[in-house]
Parts: C-alpha cells; structure tokens; sequence
C-alpha cells in the first residue's frame, strides 16, 4: 500500500521551502513506497489526510479555521513542529494535539 505525503506551499516549488527538507527525511524512512506531492491548496493537502503536521511559521497556520481542518482530516490529529497553538485549547476544540517539547507526548505511534 502506498503511502501519499502532501504539501501545500506558496513557494513555486516545494524544493524551495524548508519544508522539503522534511518530506525527503520521511521519505527515506518511508521508503521507496512513498509518493510525494504538491497540493494546490492547503484544503486539498488537508482532505483525508491522517494527521496534519505543522513544519513551517507561515502567516496561513496563523489562524487557520479549525472546524474545517477537523471536517477534513480522517481523524483530528495535529502535530505541531512550531508550537503555534496552545495544547489546552487544541484539546477543547478536539484536537489530539501534539507539540514539540508540550503538550502530549508520543510515546507510541498515533496511528495503527
């Protein structure tokens, strides 16, 4: 079964944003069986996803619209690489909520 990563950028080309850095290491720990692609939109990068993983600052991760990420996720799960959120308050939204160093942490896998 392959295994799909999203990205969604304002860059021209995910080669120019750090988060590419990102998406090559999970590729070599994912393998040879995972398929990287550019989203047009962060809706689009959002739509069935696992988990939305947050690598980057930008400006749109701000002050997104939390009950449309959760509407389009498979499950309303966060892992948030730049501690833009507050662990509490992604808990009262619904959010199983993971942040760098607060929060919850995984000990395990998320996912099964």
């Amino acid at each position: 079964m392959a295994k799909e990563l999203g990205l969604s950028s304002s860059a021209d080309s995910y080669k120019d944003s750090q988060a590419s850095e990102v998406f090559e290491e999970a590729q070599k720990y994912l393998g040879s069986t995972t398929t990287v692609r550019v989203m047009g939109t962060k809706e689009a990068c959002l739509r069935g996803a696992d988990a939305l993983v947050i690598c980057t600052e930008w400006q749109q991760f701000r002050s997104p619209d939390f009950e449309q990420i959760k509407e389009l996720l498979s499950a309303p799960i966060i892992v948030d690489g730049r501690n833009l959120y507050d662990p509490a308050r992604m808990k009262k939204r619904g959010f199983i909520y993971y942040a760098i160093g607060r929060g919850e942490s995984v000990s395990a896998p998320i996912l099964s």
